[in-house]
Formats: structure tokens, sequence, C-alpha cells
């Protein structure tokens, strides 16, 4: 092999390397910048309250003050919060992927008149700024007497979760299904509903726990939907719970129990994620590659 042919081979080897290195470095770099609120918080938590206003920064806390978690459900009440949050969650994830689910199947598997329509006001519905749709939706459960209720709650959540919801499995029942599967188990006296159940449904799971994640994470960390609807102490979700603990009494006092109760509130969300990750990262692909 002449020398160039070496110097060539040397030089486009080395391209990859530096390439991978360069990504991997925008990587951490990406890392530190979106895990770095989330760090400050965890250390505010658990540093001593002498510590919080010290120049030069204390960036590792000397003991950890543990406590603080303790006072901070002391302080006010987390736990009616987290229950609040976690009914609406659980039950508005329920109903919306439920109907979703249906939704989706039927404008995936059947042919009507008006099914680009359908999918056409399914993807405008996400194009209108949430501001526009609060006013009327406030008035309407006003009128309803359903402020400051669960179920007030539930239905504009439901409302806001479905749109999205059914175009996000429409595009997974498209792709991973086969048709085939189907029409066999149709011949064989299946009715089109118990194929949607017993086919249809476990072959989806990945999307539909991807859709549930998305959903139960939109519930829980909503602010303005529920600072609206349900502002009232006893039926203050974890975000307006939060919130209201600012304005009443002030952060600056009890600033190491707020980081507290912001570290608990995040860590549902954080645990979920990391549970069904395999399933979220599977259903997302799948439904945007072949959708």
């Amino acid at each position: 092999m002449s020398v160039q042919g070496t110097f060539v081979q040397r030089r486009t080897s080395t391209r990859p390397r530096s390439a991978s290195l360069g990504l991997s470095l925008a990587a951490a770099l990406f890392l530190l910048w979106v895990l770095f609120p989330f760090a400050w918080m965890l250390r505010t938590s658990l540093l001593p309250a002498e510590y919080i206003f010290q120049l030069p920064i204390v960036w590792v806390p000397p003991t950890l003050a543990v406590e603080h978690y303790a006072e901070a459900f002391r302080l006010f009440p987390l736990w009616t919060f987290f229950t609040n949050s976690l009914i609406v969650a659980l039950v508005t994830t329920g109903i919306a992927v439920f109907l979703a689910a249906m939704a989706a199947y039927a404008l995936a598997r059947t042919r009507f008149r008006g099914a680009t329509a359908v999918l056409v006001l399914l993807l405008f519905t996400q194009t209108v700024p949430g501001l526009v749709k609060l006013t009327p939706a406030y008035f309407l459960l006003r009128d309803l007497g359903l402020l400051n209720t669960y179920y007030g709650l539930m239905l504009a959540y439901v409302a806001i979760a479905v749109p999205f919801s059914t175009l996000m499995l429409r595009s997974y029942f498209v792709g991973a299904i086969p048709t085939e599967l189907e029409e066999a188990a149709l011949l064989d006296g299946c009715s089109r509903f118990g194929v949607f159940a017993r086919i249809a449904l476990p072959i989806t799971l990945p999307g539909i726990v991807a859709t549930s994640i998305f959903t139960i994470v939109l519930c829980w960390n909503d602010f303005v939907w529920a600072s609206l609807i349900a502002n009232r102490g006893a039926m203050r979700t974890i975000a307006v719970g939060l919130a209201a603990f600012i304005g009443e009494m002030g952060a600056s006092p009890y600033l190491t129990q707020y980081m507290a109760a912001c570290v608990m509130a995040t860590i549902p969300t954080v645990v979920g994620f990391s549970l069904m990750q395999r399933f979220m990262a599977q259903g997302v692909t799948t439904g945007a590659l072949k959708g």
C-alpha cells in the first residue's frame, strides 16, 4: 500500500471518531442543561437553611437536611394535592385512552364518508392555542356546576387528550397490525369488537402505554386549566397547590421545604417514565414510522 493510501485511510478512520466525540460532547452538554434545574432543586431541598444564601455558593450540602421533606408535609396539605392529582390523572387517562383507542381503530380500519374530515378536525384541534379554548370551557363548566369538582377537571382533560391520543393510536393501528390477521379472525366468527379487544389492543400495547404516559404527564403537570377549574383548597392539584403555597406564605422563609415539595412532585413522573421507557420508545417510533 502506498504512503498516500495509508494517509487517506488514517484520515477517514479518524473522522468517525471525531464525529462521535462531538456528538457525545453535545449530548452531555444538552443533558447537563436539562438536568441542572432538577439538580439545583434537589441540592436546595437537602441544604441546611444557613447555607441557602451564602456566598460563595455551596454546591454540595455539607450535611443532608432530610427533615425538610417531613416539614413540607406539615406546612401545607401535600397528601391532599397528591391525591387530587393522582385521581384526576388516572381516571382521565383511562377514559381518554379507551375512547381514543376505539376512535383510532375505527378511523384506521373502516371506510366511511367523512373520515378525512374527522382527521382534519382532529388535527385542527391541535393547532388551536390552549388559551383560546380555556374561556368557553370555563363558562360551560360553570353553567353545568362542575367547577371545583373532579368531574369538571376530568372532562376538560379528556377533551384535550382524546384528539391527540386518537391521532397517535391511529398511526399505530395502521402500521402495527396486519389486516390479514384481523380478516382471519372475522372469518372464524369473531365480531369486529372482538377483533379490537382480543387482537388489536394486545398488539398495540406499547402504543397504548406511550399514549397513557403522555396523558398522565399532561394531567399531572398542568397548571393553567387546573388553576381555573379547581382553585379551591380541597380540590387543588399538586401544581396549583405548590403555586398557591408561594402566594400565601411566600417562598423565601420556607425555600428548602418548598424545594423538597417540588422534588416529591417530580418523582412520580420520573419513575413512570423510567418504568415505561421501553414501551414508550417502541410505541412512538412505530407510530411515527409506519403511520
